[in-house]
Formats: structure tokens, sequence, C-alpha cells
């Protein structure tokens, strides 16, 4: 098979591989037809065609797949590369542009149901670097977002968002701004370390009583639940444990867990408006311009409302309307969730 190496970009060395390949040198291109695979440093990409413009563009068709490191991964119709004296400064993903990165996997191996996977999605997506730094990223069309902090200490959160467009600013590689503009709408989930603990606690305590007790009635010693033990259970002995084990769920009481339970434990705030502004560093968002959010038996709507997820506090002034177990209007208002 043809190869064709580049040692032009700061990267590393680029290394590419297809079934044919054309040397254009008049027009300073050269085309990558059929199994296309390039590889530069940790970086693998795989298209039916590629094209090098020159030293400062690369163009990927036809299922067009990237990968960084095993964990981050983008997608599309077309995946273009910008390079400015060696350095990649843009890449442009059209066409169901998808970006993914599996930084959050190892929160999810511990609480079940939060996502493993950061994910990007939208029409067109841009990500622009400085000094070989990500610093933007702008998505375009359908846009929608899932992501997952991962420096909070009391808390497990998740966040997905979609509108019209999604601008995400960067500083030293982490997320610092996300602004939705457009008929943005989303849903914050969070849940307290501390009572997934008890409630995991509390369920194996529960559970292992339940099992010593039957144990103890056929004569047998020790805490595992046993499932052929119903089957050698003496009559109505497999009834009653039936039924604590039964009455334990009912009551929210996963009697096979093992894990942290995010999704059982989880708080939910539901959002809209026409913009939506999250400061990383603050941990806040903001929703403006027919503004409305949900949490729990309380709805919120405002021509701005702001949330502080640290503190659960939340300010709204725009002729602001609270629907709850009263109605309360005013011009401006606040509201603590950790007192509701």
């Amino acid at each position: 098979d043809p190869v064709f190496v580049s040692r032009e970009q700061s990267g590393g060395t680029l290394t590419s591989r297809a079934e044919l390949m054309r040397f254009l040198n008049a027009e300073d291109r050269v085309v990558m037809v059929d199994s296309v695979v390039i590889r530069q440093g940790q970086m693998l990409a795989t298209a039916d065609t590629a094209e090098v413009l020159g030293r400062e563009h690369l163009v990927l068709t036809g299922a067009p797949k990237v990968s960084q490191g095993g964990t981050s991964r983008m997608s599309g119709d077309r995946i273009e590369f910008f390079y400015l004296g060696g350095q990649l400064r843009e890449v442009v993903i059209t066409g169901s542009g998808r970006m993914e990165d599996g930084a959050p996997d190892s929160l999810a191996a511990i609480y079940q149901g939060l996502p493993s996977m950061d994910v990007i999605e939208g029409d067109s997506i841009t990500v622009e670097f400085e000094n070989e730094e990500i610093s933007r990223t702008v998505v375009i069309g359908n846009a929608s977002s899932q992501y997952t902090p991962l420096d909070l200490d009391e808390e497990v959160a998740t966040n997905s968002v979609t509108g019209d467009t999604i601008v995400i600013n960067f500083r030293e590689e982490k997320v610092r701004r996300v602004k939705v503009m457009g008929d943005a709408e989303g849903h914050y989930r969070f849940a307290k370390i501390s009572t997934m603990m008890e409630v995991l606690e509390s369920s194996s305590r529960l559970v292992d009583q339940v099992s010593q007790a039957f144990g103890d009635s056929l004569g047998e010693s020790g805490t595992a639940l046993d499932p052929t033990l119903l089957q050698r259970a003496p009559a109505g002995v497999d009834t009653l444990l039936s039924a604590a084990l039964d009455s334990l769920a009912s009551a929210g009481f996963d009697t096979a867990q093992s894990a942290l339970d995010f999704t059982g434990n989880a708080e939910m705030v539901d959002y809209k408006g026409q913009i939506v502004t999250f400061e990383m560093a603050d941990r806040t968002m903001e929703m403006e311009h027919d503004a409305e959010l949900v949490y729990g038996t309380l709805k919120l709507n405002a021509r701005h409302i702001k949330l502080d997820t640290d503190e659960r506090e939340l300010y709204a002034d725009g002729e602001p309307l609270v629907e709850d177990s009263d109605t309360i209007a005013g011009d401006r208002m606040g509201y603590n969730f950790k007192h509701k």
C-alpha cells in the first residue's frame, strides 16, 4: 500500500496510508482513496477519501472518524483540519457532526445511571485552537450537549441541553463557559454523594438482615442471599421472604444494588430560555428572555433567571411568577432550594 509521510506539523510525523494515492504536484495536492488511515501521535483518522491541500488543509470525507488516545472521538459527513505555521488552528465537522469524550467513564463506573461520555452534536461543529490547546467550540444547527463535570466535591451532576447554537469556551483545556442560544432547553440532574451512600448502606443492611433471618430458618448461616434458597424453603417461608424483598423494592431499596445509584437519587432542574449561559467557575446558570425553571413542584417564569448550583440559590427579575403551593408575583425574587 502507498504511504504518505509529512513532517510539517508540530504534532509529530503524520503518516497516511490508502489503497490509492494521486500526487498532483502542480496543484500542491495529494488525493487518497479507499481505506484511508492517518496517524499522528495518539491521533487516528479513518475515511473513504482524504485530500491534502498544500501544508495547511486536510479534508476527510466518506464516513470519516477521528479518535484521540482512545477516549475522544469525532465523526461527521466531512472533517477538515486547518493548519497555520505547522500548528493545528481549527477543525470543522459538517453534516451530522458528533464529538465524544470518555472522561466521565470513571465516575459512571461508580455512580449507576451517570452518563459515561460527554457528547456534542450538531449540523456543524468548529473547534478552535490556540498554541495547540483547544480554546473554543462552536456548534451550529440542532445543537446539543451532554456534559458531566468531574471536579465537584460533595455531589455528582450532569447536564443536557439543546438549542440552535452552542458556544463553549475553554481555558487551559477545561470548560469555562457554555452559552446556548435559540430556544435553549435542558435538564440539570444532581445527587449528593452522602445521600447515595446512605441509601446503599441501608439497602445492603436490610437485605443482609432478611437473608440472615431466612438462612437461620433453614439452619444455614451467612448473609449472602442464595437464589436457590427459595426453592428449598419450608412451606410458607418462601412466601414470607418474597413478600419481604418485594416490600423493600417497593420502598425504593434495590435488593440487587452494589453501586451508588445516581438515577434513583438524582434531583432534576428543567430550564428554558432564548439564551442560557453556564459559568463553570461560579457554578451558575443564567436563563434570559422567556426564561423558565421547574424544580419539583415549583415553576418559575421571568425575563431573567439565575441559579447558583453550589448554594442552591435562585434569583429572578423581570416580572417573576412562581407557581407552587401558592402563586407569587413581583419585580424580583430569591429562593433557596436547601430550605425548600
